[in-house]
């Protein structure tokens, strides 16, 4: 009997320990600006209920008068106030608690009960604040939060807006190890591994604490495989005692893409035989080396980086990416072979490096984009001067144990010695671990020489003796469902710098486009491997191999993301950069299948692809069509209708040889293409001819949803045929309803110029494709999605039939299967009373609207619309116009200028009228380059009574030149052009009008155009 109460006695002195709980849910929320919502008896009754991470800015709607402009994809910004009541549980008492903040964006300001936290302007950033004095005696408070994201553009892409990373309560004792006080270091000696552990352990008493430390260190399979035990030592009140005990860990399992073994230390501080702490971390066992010839070694092993670039934003849902959706993007790039991503160009919230170590990914972890204004509002504008030392140490101590990051990055495009060195210093004092980079800063201070799109010139080498990375190669654009023959170059074909990539025909064959005439970048580019800026996939693939000294690179992008969409595609409709290789739905492009076929062992995993598809309704018989195959294996053969075509030899050390190609004479049916390796029949795929679109088919990622909140389903459409052949052209609305738990929180469709709200139940399909999000439900319970769409060929150029199909899916639980029922109407003014039973697809007229009405078990769930006739894909080459990428005034940073909509012929939604004032208006251009020439090209109106009104250019850091603005015949209607040559700058260039003693022209918009 004594010995029970002696054990129950011991548990009882280390029940309390360390407490770490989420506070993501139930916040409260509203946008805008409201004077006392910090404070516990503001009424916030009518705010809704949110749960974190949120974004408010993907809930919003596109608009192009949207001040986050093209930079920031167009979506709302402003203020946004959160607020929880936080009760206080007994056993808080004397203890120390904190609030922690993944990520906030930004310029959030914390509150408690009405007093002021803290302030953190930095949006990419982790922070925490003591709520201890706060809440002592009291059974709950208020927090609120104030988030700031006004000023834009707040940087070169989509930022997102709000608490869009997990929020944490944490409750310790007194004495315990500090928030990110713990940093492993690892080296390898022989057949063991030295592991130091430095311990910051910090007493917040007013009192000494003498205490103990026990550290175990545990194997990936939770076996202990070292320990350590100090002697008694002294905590000085309100100070700080670092323990550093050493263990040798015998033939240690090494952190590697191929295998990530994660090693853990469990630390517990003990006052007597009373645990005050317990803490754990994870860590890894590995070693990196870098060198100037042969490039980067993993635990001794040289290897190339197959790197990604990501930015945050998961499409649909913004920034506040769901945990089991970051994973899933995660292990998709993993599953094309990508062994490395670039945080680019900001820090991640710690899940993402957990995922990372977790499933063997490398990291080059990106801290700032730049380290002065790289956009009009951005933090380096702002912020930077007073905050990056806090930023930047806070970041390195944060993620200096993660396994996964091989590298630190400082920046990107970005100039300055002077701040590069103190960085760099900071760098080496928190981790003496890891080499430093930044990507085309140009900084002698950087111990790896990291180059963006420059690396991609055909005769690029190595500039110094450094060790070599590309941080931002290859470019290529491409969007999902398009084809083009004829190769495109974003800034033209330069002898010498560019690569030189033959058109696949002699003249295009494929003729349908996003619009009847469009700039020639303003395109939906081309599926093969044939739209670039200098180099393409495969060849850089070549040079990569054959360049020992490459250590390798980061692809721009993985994925496609929202904002910088004037860069390329001039804005509006455009709302997202297209070069990823998975589009911003999650649905792969035929570039995922070229670096699958590349980077993947066929051996293993072995894997065909063909493009394009084989479905052209308008396409002369007989036109030879360039079909691709992609393969790991060996050998390829292809067969068209059963004939074979031949086998090709897959030949890695030529670039044009990498993959098979045929011309094939069109004509519908089937290809299809099978992939050996020595000899062997290993894999195959077949693509078919669709006739017109008449059914869908309903597939998930996950049939299982868990209860709580947290977890996603990822529910795809694809529009078929009446047999279920794909239709790759499929555009019809797709509407969705969900029976039971959970709720649909997005949907997506990876269109570029999609720019309805994703807060929304229905999606129109963009190539074939659209997609919801179902998050679960807080209890657990059945749940059954239902899927509904009117059919059929929007311009009915082979068919005027429409039809309407339903599908269901179960995504959680055992639901029955819902009995469903179809009635439809034709006429825009039509309406329930006018429909009859749907039983087979019928005729429409040429242009037309369709309803229809879907019942479930006798009940009218859904209500459907589709128009037919003079929208969707134009089924005809697009006219060219020879025109540049636009840079609207409106959208510019402007001083002394106001916004116009009076008159005529301007573009945008206005533009600037300075209205007898001075000012100036001021635009950033971003490049990946550096020194190309171009027409800055200003469309202004104006009638002064003296011919001309003389204006200041200010580019870059060069002395202002003036401009003469000649009259043209009306200030609202006569717009007319002036024109001045210059050389772009790597990274952000700054073009500023300014008046020059008198009011200036009205400015309509500035044009960047490539001199050919």
């Amino acid at each position: 009997m004594k010995r029970l109460t002696f054990l129950v006695f011991m548990l009882c002195l280390s029940v309390f320990a360390r407490q770490r709980e989420s506070f993501d849910f139930d916040w409260k929320f509203s946008r805008g600006d409201f004077p006392g919502a910090e404070k516990k008896n503001f009424d916030d009754s009518d705010w809704q209920f949110v749960n974190i991470p949120h974004d408010w800015s993907i809930e919003g709607e596109y608009d192009k008068a949207a001040p986050s402009g093209p930079r920031c994809g167009y979506l709302p910004t402003g203020i946004g106030w959160y607020r929880k009541e936080l009760e206080i549980p007994s056993r808080w008492e004397g203890k120390d608690v904190r609030i922690d903040f993944d990520g906030v964006f930004r310029k959030s300001t914390v509150y408690v009960d009405g007093k002021k936290l803290g302030h953190r302007p930095y949006g990419w950033i982790s922070f925490s604040y003591n709520i201890t004095p706060h809440i002592q005696g009291k059974e709950k408070v208020l927090i609120a939060v104030r988030v700031d994201n006004t000023k834009q553009p707040a940087a070169r892409w989509y930022t997102g807006s709000g608490i869009y990373a997990h929020t944490w309560l944490t409750a310790t004792e007194k004495v315990k190890v500090a928030q990110w006080g713990v940093q492993i270091i690892s080296e390898l000696e022989g057949d063991s591994a030295r592991v130091d552990a430095g311990i910051k352990i910090r007493n917040t008493a007013n009192s000494a604490e003498k205490i103990r430390c026990k550290a175990q260190i545990k194997a990936p399979s939770g076996k202990s495989v070292a320990e350590s035990e100090s002697e008694p030592f002294l905590v000085p009140a309100n100070g700080e005692f670092k323990y550093s005990p050493a263990f040798d860990v015998k033939s240690p399992r090494l952190w590697s893409p191929e295998s990530p073994s994660i090693y853990t230390i469990k630390i517990e501080l003990l006052s007597g035989e009373e645990v005050l702490d317990t803490y754990t971390e994870n860590f890894g066992i590995r070693t990196t080396r870098w060198d100037g010839e042969k490039g980067f070694f993993l635990n001794g092993k040289n290897m190339k980086i197959r790197g990604m670039c990501m930015h945050i934003d998961a499409g649909p849902l913004g920034a506040a990416v769901p945990d089991k959706i970051l994973e899933q993007r995660l292990r998709m790039v993993k599953d094309m072979g990508c062994n490395s991503v670039r945080t680019s160009h900001y820090p991640r919230p710690p899940v993402f490096y957990d995922i990372c170590d977790r499933i063997g990914l490398m990291v080059m972890d990106e801290i700032f984009d730049g380290w002065k204004q790289k956009a009009a509002q951005d933090y380096g504008a702002l912020d930077f001067d007073r905050w990056w030392k806090t930023d930047l140490t806070d970041w390195l101590r944060r993620d200096r144990n993660h396994p996964s990051i091989i590298i630190w990055s400082l920046g990107n495009e970005t100039h300055g010695n002077e701040i590069a060195e103190k960085m760099v210093r900071i760098c080496h004092q928190l981790d003496p671990t890891r080499k430093v980079t930044s990507g085309s800063s140009s900084s002698k201070m950087m111990e790896v020489f990291g180059e963006n799109g420059r690396t991609e010139a055909v005769s690029y080498k190595n500039p110094s003796d450094k060790p070599f990375i590309g941080t931002e190669c290859v470019h290529t654009w491409h969007v999902r469902g398009s084809y083009r023959t004829q190769t495109w170059y974003r800034d033209g074909f330069k002898k010498g710098r560019t690569l030189e990539i033959p058109d696949l025909t002699e003249k295009e064959i494929f003729h349908y486009d996003w619009t009847d005439s469009h700039s020639y970048k303003r395109c939906f580019n081309s599926s093969y491997d044939n739209s670039t800026v200098r180099d393409n996939v495969r060849h850089f693939e070549l040079k990569t191999q054959k360049s020992d000294w490459l250590s390798g690179s980061y692809r721009w992008t993985a994925f496609d993301y929202i904002g910088e969409a004037g860069y390329i595609s001039g804005g509006w409709p455009f709302k997202l950069f297209n070069s990823g290789v998975i589009d911003m739905a999650n649905f792969p492009k035929d570039a995922y299948y070229l670096y699958q076929s590349l980077w993947t062992d066929g051996s293993e995993d072995p894997m065909v692809h063909i493009l394009p598809h084989w479905t052209h309704p308008t396409m002369p018989k007989g036109t030879e069509i360039p079909v691709h195959v992609y393969s790991n294996c060996d050998e390829v053969k292809l067969y068209c209708n059963g004939k074979n075509l031949g086998s090709q030899k897959l030949d890695i050390s030529r670039w044009d040889k990498m993959n098979g190609e045929w011309l094939v004479p069109w004509e519908p049916g089937k290809i299809k293409a099978e992939g050996y390796i020595n000899g062997q029949l290993v894999c195959s795929e077949t693509v078919q001819t669709a006739s017109a679109p008449a059914r869908i088919e309903l597939e998930t990622d996950n049939s299982s949803l868990e209860a709580g909140r947290k977890d996603y389903a990822q529910a795809a459409v694809s529009i078929t045929d009446e047999n279920g052949n794909f239709y790759p052209y499929g555009e019809n609305r797709i509407y969705f309803k969900l029976f039971g738990a959970g709720k649909i929180k997005a949907t997506g469709s990876g269109s570029p110029i999609d720019t309805e709200t994703h807060n929304k139940p229905d999606r129109k399909a963009f190539m074939g494709l659209a997609k919801a999000y179902v998050r679960s439900g807080k209890e657990s319970g059945d749940a059954l999605l239902l899927a509904a769409s009117i059919l059929g060929e929007k311009r009915q150029i082979t068919s005027n039939k429409a039809a309407i199909d339903v599908a269901q899916i179960t995504l959680s639980g055992a639901p029955e299967r819902l009995d469903t029922k179809v009635k439809y109407a034709v006429g825009e003014n039509a309406g329930i009373s006018d429909a009859k039973q749907y039983y087979a697809p019928f005729s429409v007229p040429e242009e037309c609207v369709v309803k229809a009405w879907i019942y479930a078990d006798g009940e009218l769930v859904l209500e459907c619309e589709e128009s037919f006739g003079d929208e969707g894909l134009v089924w005809q080459q697009a006219k060219l116009e020879e025109n540049g990428v636009y840079y609207e005034a409106e959208s510019s940073d402007f001083d002394g200028a106001k916004f116009s909509k009076a008159g005529r012929g301007y573009t945008g939604t206005g533009y600037l009228d300075f209205d007898g004032s001075e000012g100036s208006i001021e635009w950033s251009v971003t490049t990946d380059g550096g020194g190309e020439a171009v027409w800055l090209v200003f469309h202004y109106a104006g009638n002064d009574p003296e011919s001309q009104r003389d204006m200041e250019l200010i580019f870059n850091s060069q002395s202002p030149e003036k401009l003469s603005f000649k009259s043209t015949s009306n200030w609202q209607k006569d717009w007319q052009t002036i024109k001045v040559k210059r050389k772009l700058n790597l990274g952000s260039n700054i073009i500023k009008l300014k008046t020059d003693g008198q009011s200036g022209m009205n400015i309509d918009k500035l044009e960047v155009r490539t001199i050919r």
